[in-house]
């Protein structure tokens, strides 16, 4: 074993990640041999969940494409296994995603925490949506449907005299 040194009592002489989840570690000792053959488990993919966002037209219904939104922490988020390792301090940008063409986006790898959703840009013609939207994750998909409303506006039009621009009086 290139390395080895006879000042060691034993070396780690293999990490082999098994299908995403089984780690197996080959400890030597000093004369050569295999001593110790450990098998770790870790199922970081039970741990994660996602957000399934859906916006639509708050009228028909329909998928609006095109409206931005970014997904931060709204608290520091540690790894499920090991409290005192954090994954995300409160505030951090964890994903930017733009509705597609059915209206939804997908955040997936979501560590159990709480989020905030807040929309960046609206779809062209709707109100922009100020509300920040509260998620937690706990390892199942969340599913958050957002409805938005057409902008609407007035048009008043004024007939007027082509050379004095006064209002002209009518029926």
């Amino acid at each position: 074993v290139q390395g080895y040194s006879t000042a060691t009592t034993s070396l780690t002489v293999g990490l082999n990640e098994i299908a995403g989840k089984w780690l197996h570690i080959l400890t030597v000792d000093r004369a050569g041999n295999e001593s110790t053959v450990t098998h770790m488990y870790f199922d970081t993919q039970a741990h994660l969940g996602a957000l399934d966002l859906t916006v639509q037209d708050a009228e028909t219904l329909k998928g609006l494409e095109g409206a931005a939104y970014q997904l931060t922490a709204a608290e520091t988020i540690t790894h499920p296994d090991d409290p005192a390792v954090i994954l995300h301090n409160a505030g951090d940008v964890i994903a930017e995603v733009t509705s597609g063409a059915d209206g939804t986006a997908l955040v997936d790898g979501l560590w159990p925490g709480a989020y905030t959703l807040t929309q960046t840009m609206p779809r062209t013609g709707y109100v922009a949506d100020s509300s920040p939207h509260s998620i937690t994750c706990a390892g199942e998909p969340a599913t958050l449907i957002l409805s938005c409303e057409r902008q609407t506006g007035r048009l008043t039009l004024m007939l007027a005299d082509g050379q004095t621009t006064r209002p002209l009086s009518g029926g």
